[in-house]
């Protein structure tokens, strides 16, 4: 009995950790998203690069999974295929959604982040990604502010789940 109650507070530890890694992998991810829209947007704004060739340079700068995502669009883009360039960014992104680690919420905003390629015009779409960007770092300062207290809960939930186990099975 007494091995088997270790055995479930380590479990109980064990799924909270990586909850809590989890948590942070998340926070991680958004972090990245927001460096390689801004590299994007360098590519864009003061290298004057067209699109296919701004999204093909930060692919090449990013690692997984953004560097694939926009290693995609990049050809995509080149394809002409679409109308629109979002319809590209919201195929792409739907094929990887399992890579992300994300909200509803956060992946909804990952997919309207690709309405800036409708825009006809040059500064249009780089104050249409300037505004995602906003959007993004309030979601990050948001995360950020929570990650601890998430962590916390997490941590003692696990722990006393464990312990309550414990005493349905003495």
């Amino acid at each position: 009995k007494c091995m088997g109650c270790i055995f479930i507070l380590i479990a109980g530890c064990g799924f909270g950790i990586s909850n809590s890694f989890l948590l942070k992998k998340q926070l991680e991810q958004l972090i990245s998203f927001q460096d390689t829209l801004y590299l994007l947007e360098g590519e864009m704004k003061y290298f004057k690069r067209p699109l296919p060739e701004a999204f093909a340079i930060v692919a090449q700068e990013k690692k997984e999974p953004y560097g694939k995502v926009f290693d995609r669009i990049a050809n995509g883009l080149l394809e002409c295929k679409y109308a629109f360039g979002s319809e590209v960014w919201r195929k792409v992104f739907f094929e990887y959604k399992k890579e992300f680690i994300c909200t509803e919420e956060e992946f909804s905003l990952f997919l309207k982040t690709g309405f800036f390629l409708d825009a006809k015009e040059r500064e249009t779409q780089e104050k249409e990604l300037s505004f995602y960007e906003t959007q993004i770092r309030r979601i990050i300062e948001k995360r950020q502010g929570e990650l601890k207290e998430k962590q916390k809960i997490g941590m003692y939930g696990s722990i006393l789940t464990g312990a309550f186990l414990i005493i349905l099975l003495l």
